[in-house]
């Protein structure tokens, strides 16, 4: 018998076959075995979260944050993993569902300690107020989750609602009555005139670099002891800045940087030697011109 016929017997065949049974049920068996010990290590209660911490915050309730995360570890990874174990916590997923869920976060810094999920929270600074009067018909109709824990003034034409805004102009939260004093310790200056015909939450007042602009202006005006009560718009062109005790400063949407619009009515005043008196007596003062500055006494 040749080499090759020896190795082509049924008594070689039916050996060989056996071996290759054998080897693919052990590689089967500990596939499955470490399969399994994959599962019990995943699902086993020493390494599944114990509890969950969120820092303090002033607009969002911790409460409300700590429920959106349970809903996110609720549940499996592929209907056989639990998503709560502490050591495969997705915490970058977990941090940008906050910041997407939650308005007034820009940030929530997500790790785990010692089995515990700890949120490092933070929310916006508000710069400035929008307020607007909604209709009645339209307050019925809207979301009342939109509308609970409002400020309302009840006015001739409807209901007024006050926002605060972020230091890009975006309208990032619903004022309620307990949030009072934080508007009269901020003393935040008031912004008007974009009429929503729905919630504005998550708009911005105008775009952020012209807000950017009429906030900066704002600011200005007060180092030079003239208080800005309301910057309003009625054609989201022309924007009126009233000062407190004096006239109204009439500035356009696309003009010049706050300093050259603060540089140009300081050149006026002292130009035009408008005194204290004087000025309190001034109807507006446009600012749309440039360097040519008009003005109105009452």
């Amino acid at each position: 018998m040749s080499h090759q016929n020896r190795y082509q017997t049924p008594a070689y065949l039916k050996k060989k076959k056996r071996k290759l049974i054998i080897k693919i049920s052990l590689i089967s068996f500990l596939s499955v075995t470490i399969f399994v010990a994959m599962i019990y290590l995943f699902n086993y209660q020493k390494f599944q979260i114990v509890a969950i911490e969120i820092s303090e915050t002033q607009f969002v309730e911790q409460s409300e944050i700590t429920k959106e995360i349970e809903g996110l570890l609720s549940g499996k990874n592929f209907l056989l993993f639990k998503k709560t174990n502490s050591l495969f916590i997705r915490r970058k997923k977990i941090s940008n569902e906050i910041v997407n869920k939650f308005l007034p976060i820009k940030g929530a810094d997500v790790r785990v300690d010692n089995k515990i999920v700890k949120v490092e929270v933070s929310e916006f600074e508000p710069v400035a107020l929008y307020c607007q009067i909604f209709n009645i018909e339209h307050q019925e109709n809207s979301d009342n989750s939109a509308s609970e824990n409002l400020n309302l003034i009840e006015e001739k034409d409807g209901l007024e609602k006050c926002f605060l805004m972020n230091n890009e102009g975006q309208i990032f939260y619903q004022l309620n009555d307990l949030d009072n004093l934080v508007i009269q310790n901020d003393k935040l200056i008031e912004f008007r005139g974009m009429n929503f015909q729905e919630s504005p939450l998550g708009y911005y007042y105008f775009d952020s670099e012209r807000f950017g602009t009429l906030h900066d202006f704002a600011e200005g005006l007060s180092k030079i002891d003239m208080k800005v009560n309301t910057i309003n718009t009625n054609d989201k062109e022309t924007f009126e800045v009233k000062i407190d005790e004096g006239p109204s400063l009439l500035i356009e949407s696309n003009d010049e940087s706050a300093v050259t619009l603060l540089n140009n009515l300081k050149t006026t005043i002292e130009i035009e030697e408008i005194n204290d008196i004087q000025f309190k007596n001034l109807e507006y003062i446009d600012l749309r011109f440039g360097k040519n500055i008009y003005y109105k006494i009452k």
